[in-house]
């Protein structure tokens, strides 16, 4: 089998420098919300591989890009891990802050954010016994926290593999996972 995972697009939103809770959680609505920056140089062939997608927009416009009009197999599973305010407080703080904490926490389980790290380990799992039942090549159309969780799974399930870019997925940038 053979999975390719590619990263949305480039998300057409401008971040402000600070938020309070309430405005930074949603701007993270918005994000997920908005268009996205959609110009490459041709649409990828894939013959009838299936193309799976997340329930957020972006993926969907980015799959729609590269592959055309075509039918995309939608699923939860694929989405991005949710950032969120970590405080309540109504202090208004440095976006950057909002992120690094925010995405800390997730990391260390603590359950400021929607979803804390083990669920998104146990969600990364299900996302590839779904892929897996396609008996077949696939291709992914995903974010990028999810791909570094579902990279370090894939690997632990005995796939090869290999990677465009540097440490962390950029847009655009392709995972290929074979076993």
């Amino acid at each position: 089998m053979k999975l390719i995972v590619i990263r949305h697009a480039k998300v057409l939103f401008n971040w402000e420098n600070s938020y309070d809770p309430q405005t930074f959680n949603e701007a993270c609505g918005a994000y997920s919300q908005a268009d996205i920056f959609s110009e490459v140089d041709a649409a990828i062939k894939t013959g009838t591989m299936p193309v799976f997608i997340s329930q957020l927009r972006r993926t969907e416009d980015t799959a729609r890009m590269l592959f055309g009009d075509r039918e995309f197999i939608s699923n939860e599973v694929f989405n991005e891990v949710e950032l969120r305010a970590f405080s309540k407080r109504p202090s208004k703080l440095p976006t950057l802050l909002w992120k690094a904490v925010g995405r800390s926490h997730w990391f260390l389980n603590i359950p400021s954010q929607a979803e804390i790290r083990r669920q998104t380990l146990r969600r990364a799992d299900l996302a590839i016994d779904l892929l897996e039942a396609q008996q077949g090549d696939v291709i992914l159309v995903s974010h990028g926290i999810f791909m570094q969780v579902l990279f370090g799974q894939l690997k632990k399930r005995g796939y090869a593999v290999k990677r465009s870019g540097s440490l962390w997925f950029e847009n655009l940038d392709m995972l290929v996972a074979e076993k």
